[in-house]
């Protein structure tokens, strides 16, 4: 009768090990903390898409998907705010956040992305934020990225700066293709003729600082420029984020 009881309570300081272990694994980066329309969540656990509300939590590996008029309040726990327009797809791949500081890889596949970054301590990694087209590196920062359907990814900072450059996989494919092609022929000396503003590939990291635009193509050639922020502030996705950033300081 003893052993068994033995037998019994080790089996039980098994399940609640095991059960601890789990729930450490599984720890919450974020909650959802805002949303109009439709949203869901896959957690990556085999078990499909489940419906977004109010205070849903958000583990590593998740992917958020929003609707057709559709937004998404998405905030970590360093305070860090990222906000989901319609119709996107966002994946935490395996962000951490541990002591108030935010690490690791998100991906937006498609539609667009609003972040209010905490800054990050110096000498930490930055955490980066990943397109079908280019990669950014962000600290402390407040920007905005749209994905488009064509790959094209648009990016514009409105306090601090970021680095981007062209994800790896687009690197190669430029690579494999220009492997492929003839040499440039000779031409005679004519006018010089200023390039226009797609005519550069992306090949390394660029700062894109506050005030700043840069659109990038699926043929990793970009244009840079500084955005009319006036104009930009009449966009209802922007103007709506930029009362919803200074509505939670004042929180």
């Amino acid at each position: 009768m003893l052993s068994k009881i033995k037998y019994h309570l080790l089996l039980l300081s098994l399940i609640l090990i095991l059960t601890a272990v789990g729930s450490e694994a599984q720890d919450e980066i974020a909650k959802i903390t805002f949303i109009l329309g439709e949203a869901s969540v896959s957690h990556n656990d085999g078990k499909g898409w489940e419906d977004i509300s109010f205070n849903t939590k958000i583990f590593a590996g998740d992917i958020i998907k929003s609707g057709a008029e559709s937004r998404c309040e998405i905030t970590l726990r360093d305070n860090t705010v990222i906000r989901m327009g319609e119709n996107s797809e966002f994946k935490f791949d395996n962000v951490n956040v541990e002591a108030g500081d935010i690490s690791g890889n998100a991906n937006l596949s498609l539609g667009s992305i609003w972040s209010n970054l905490q800054k990050i301590k110096a000498g930490d990694e930055p955490i980066s934020v990943k397109t079908p087209t280019s990669v950014m590196a962000v600290r402390g920062t407040v920007y905005r990225v749209d994905a488009g359907a064509d790959s094209t990814t648009s990016v514009l900072v409105y306090e601090g700066a970021l680095d981007v450059k062209l994800t790896e996989e687009l690197e190669k494919r430029i690579q494999t293709q220009d492997k492929g092609k003839p040499g440039p022929p000779k031409q005679v000396k004519g006018p010089k003729q200023i390039p226009g503003p797609y005519e550069v590939t992306l090949e390394e990291w660029m700062r894109i600082v506050a005030g700043m635009q840069i659109n990038i193509r699926k043929d990793g050639k970009y244009h840079s420029f500084q955005f009319d922020s006036e104009q930009d502030a009449q966009n209802d996705w922007v103007k709506w984020n930029l009362e919803r950033d200074e509505y939670l300081k004042r929180q």
